[in-house]
């Protein structure tokens, strides 16, 4: 079988999820084949997703399969996939009625409107032009399996499973975000959180979307988007020195936002990092099963060695009962296998 990735995003470095899912798939025996079409960074969304369409055009029939991501990218490449039901999977990361709304409307009336016809419009390329549905939360399960039967719930796993890394509780505390910086995601809530804690070292390791003046955060170091192999080089460095808790603070400003797991988190639990997060309820969760603790409650002084192996050691443990390689790899090989 050949496969080939269509994602609207540009791959460098790649995404995890999309990586994760490409050296997966290459390892098995009925897979002869594994790419991916994605456009430059540079490139607006509709330059981008007409790319897709070109590329996709030509090399429709080199593969048996397309994994797309995006709601959008789908009804861009309706005039090539119209007729191609059996080769498409659809992958799901946002609640796109939700995160589009969001982003076209800020009047009320005009975002519920919005999210009505977008809701339509999925259900309708869904079962009308893929073969099967991948989605990454069980919210968003629950809402697409009422429109499609053919719906699967493969969450997030993280690379840095099993790696040679640990977050030693003996060590002074940092604090980590990794990710995009920009407002919906903390950064305002991350520069208070420094000044409030000017002998802590903050570690940003991402693109930054949110304007400030680095020289007034002594204590923020920053490091632009990496692939994940120098991510976890950065983090083992890290580690020699600290013991690492990992922010996550996305705000709740969109029901998408919500409601869906952030990738961060995973990563964190992967490596024993517990989170410093909020009451959004994903993170919420990791934070009462023991994983984290929430923001408010945080304080340095009852920061000790016990605490945080107690917190390192839970989220190992939620994160092999819920998010290892073995789960994800196996719901994986079965929806491209599936006629």
């Amino acid at each position: 079988m050949r496969i080939c990735f269509i994602t609207p995003y540009h791959m460098n470095p790649k995404a995890p999820r999309i990586e994760k899912e490409m050296n997966i798939l290459k390892e098995e025996k009925f897979v002869s084949k594994v790419s991916i079409i994605h456009p430059k960074k540079e490139q607006s969304i509709f330059a981008r997703n007409m790319y897709l369409q070109k590329e996709l055009k030509r090399q429709i029939d080199l593969y048996d399969k397309f994994i797309i991501y995006d709601l959008l990218t789908l009804f861009f490449l309706l005039p090539i996939i119209y007729n191609k039901k059996e080769k498409v999977i659809y992958e799901i990361l946002d609640s796109f009625p939700y995160y589009y709304s969001y982003k076209l409307f800020k009047n009320k009336l005009l975002y519920n409107l919005s999210v009505l016809v977008i809701k339509k419009l999925e259900s309708f390329l869904i079962n009308k032009f893929t073969n099967n549905v991948i989605v990454n939360s069980q919210i968003l399960y629950k809402r697409i399996s009422t429109y499609s039967k053919d719906a699967v719930f493969i969450p997030y796993t993280s690379p840095f499973e099993n790696k040679d890394f640990y977050n030693n509780p003996l060590n002074k505390i940092c604090f980590l975000y990794i990710g995009l910086f920009t407002e919906d995601k903390g950064a305002m809530q991350i520069l208070e959180l420094s000044k409030k804690n000017i002998d802590i070292i903050f570690f940003i390791i991402g693109d930054i979307n949110y304007s400030f003046n680095l020289d007034e955060y002594p204590n923020i170091i920053t490091k632009g988007r990496i692939n994940s192999n120098d991510l976890l080089i950065e983090l083992k460095e890290i580690s020699k020195k600290y013991f690492i808790y990992g922010i996550s603070l996305i705000r709740s400003k969109n029901y998408s936002y919500a409601i869906q797991e952030a990738n961060k988190d995973i990563d964190y639990l992967s490596l024993g990092i517990p989170i410093i997060g909020n009451k959004r309820k994903a993170t919420y969760e990791k934070i009462l099963n023991g994983a984290g603790i929430l923001l408010e409650d945080f304080k340095i002084d009852e920061i000790a060695e016990m605490k945080n192996k107690q917190l390192s050691n839970r989220a190992l443990e939620i994160y092999k009962q819920f998010y290892s390689n073995s789960l994800f790899k196996q719901e994986l090989i079965d929806v491209v296998k599936k006629k």
